[in-house]
């Protein structure tokens, strides 16, 4: 990551290397083994690296739909709905039972990696989430009993943030249309909001996509955002080494984030 001083602002790269998932020619999978870290001869691979946690591919519920009914049939009626009587995608789309089991199968290599004798994988010291109920599962789902608690409480030290902007390509589908405020607060009593975040959908309309540009340069925003001003020195101090962050969004915005 590199400050650019034009207007510009932030720059990213994703460093080959390291993970297989900056290669090309490497095949998603679902869970590789150690997040797909590529050198894990060492005895201490985790101490060896400074951790970045890989982006967690979901099952995206419209992608259900599509599969169901064909893209066209999806793009001009069944979008459009919240469900079709069966299966429900709408408003917010709730996480799919693959994306559920994707997530615990995550859980499980965070909670074994843990486990590492004298070499566990550090934690991330800041979550991040998009508001869609999706999102915030597989971030849920994904963290459970993994985070530091409070030894007096139970309850974890580090709650994620959600952010609206890390929402992926706003479209007019309902899946996309996500939930009220105090409704997330009610699912999801742990996370914490940001300032800004209204208590109805202000980015959703039935009657408009947002082009790949505009997302282009919202997701850029955010994550300035995020590295401007929310992860910084606090974070390094805290812990004594420098801020790991793990966010929830969507597989839409990963090829963007890269």
């Amino acid at each position: 990551m590199e400050v650019d001083n034009n207007s510009q602002g932030i720059r990213y790269e994703a460093i080959s290397g390291f993970f297989i998932q900056s290669d090309p020619s490497t095949n998603p999978q679902p869970h590789p083994p150690a997040f797909g870290l590529k050198s894990r001869t060492s005895a201490t691979y985790w101490e060896d690296f400074e951790a970045r946690i890989q982006k967690l591919q979901q099952s995206a519920p419209d992608n259900v739909g599509v599969d169901r009914y064909g893209p066209i049939a999806w793009e001009n009626k069944w979008s459009k709905q919240n469900g079709d009587g069966e299966i429900t995608w709408g408003p917010d789309a709730k996480l799919t039972p693959l994306g559920e089991a994707q997530a615990k199968g995550v859980n499980e290599i965070w909670k074994k990696e843990l486990s590492r004798p004298g070499d566990p994988i550090p934690v991330p010291t800041k979550l991040f989430s998009s508001p869609l109920t999706r999102a915030l599962a597989t971030i849920d789902l994904t963290f459970k009993g993994v985070l530091p608690k409070d030894e007096s409480t139970g309850d974890p030290l580090r709650s994620p943030l959600i952010i609206e902007n890390l929402r992926e390509e706003l479209s007019p589908y309902t899946s996309d249309h996500r939930s009220s405020k105090t409704d997330i607060q009610k699912a999801y009593p742990g996370f914490l909001f940001e300032d800004s975040f209204t208590e109805e959908d202000q980015l959703w309309s039935e009657f408009v996509s947002e082009s790949t540009e505009d997302f282009t340069s919202r997701l850029k925003a955010t994550l300035d955002h995020i590295f401007k001003d929310l992860l910084g020195e606090k974070d390094t101090c805290a812990e004594a080494i420098p801020p790991r962050m793990a966010r929830g969004s969507h597989k839409g915005t990963v090829p963007d984030d890269l």
